[in-house]
Formats: structure tokens, C-alpha cells, sequence
């Protein structure tokens, strides 16, 4: 991956992890008959979304990139990051993020482990 892809998965992945954890809240004060079972669930994947964080904490390091500012504005998700030296920017609209959200929810859950 590129550093670009790598900043916006880094900063993707904390959005979700924001995301399970408010649908965890919301799964808790339901009444679903398999409510432990659903919040289980979603803890999985909290733990996993937790897991590639850290991984792509440990590829910054070896890669020379910091996140210096992310802001969650209206129109979308806002990122400053520094690399090799220069200071680098971007915004991904809602609608990327969501779907990339998606994507990665879905490939938590189809790989098997």
C-alpha cells in the first residue's frame, strides 16, 4: 500500500471503531433475543479493527509517518500526515468512508480465524 491508502485506512478504522461502538450501545439497550450473541459479535470485530490499527501504527514507524490532525467536518473526514519530511493532505467524503467502513466490516467477516 501506498502512504496515502495507509493514512486513510488508519483513520477509516478509527471511525468504525467509533461506529461498533455506538451500534454495541444501541445492541445493548435492545430487547433482540440474541443480544449477547450480536454485542459478541461486534466485539470480534472491534477487536480485529483494534488489531490492524495497531498493525498499521507498527508500518508508520517503519514507513517515517505521523497523523498530525484528523477532523471530521461536514462535508467528510479531513486528514493532515507527514511523510519522508513533507507534509501531505486530504478529505474523503462521507460516502467513502461509509463503504470503505463496509468493506472492511465485510472482510472481517468472511476471512476465517
Amino acid at each position: 500500500m501506498v502512504e496515502l491508502q495507509l493514512v486513510q485506512r488508519y483513520m477509516v478504522l478509527g471511525i468504525l471503531i467509533s461506529a461498533l461502538e455506538h451500534d454495541i450501545g444501541i445492541m445493548s439497550a435492545s430487547d433482540a433475543k440474541f443480544r449477547r450473541s450480536y454485542i459478541s459479535f461486534l466485539r470480534g470485530v472491534q477487536d480485529r479493527v483494534l488489531l490492524d490499527k495497531a498493525g498499521l501504527g507498527l508500518k508508520f514507524r517503519a514507513r517515517g509517518i505521523s497523523v498530525h490532525e484528523e477532523k471530521r467536518e461536514q462535508a467528510g473526514l479531513k486528514g493532515v500526515y507527514m511523510c519522508r519530511g513533507y507534509q501531505h493532505q486530504f478529505t474523503m467524503l462521507w460516502g467513502a468512508v461509509r463503504q470503505e467502513c463496509e468493506v472492511i466490516i465485510k472482510d472481517f467477516c468472511q476471512r476465517k480465524s
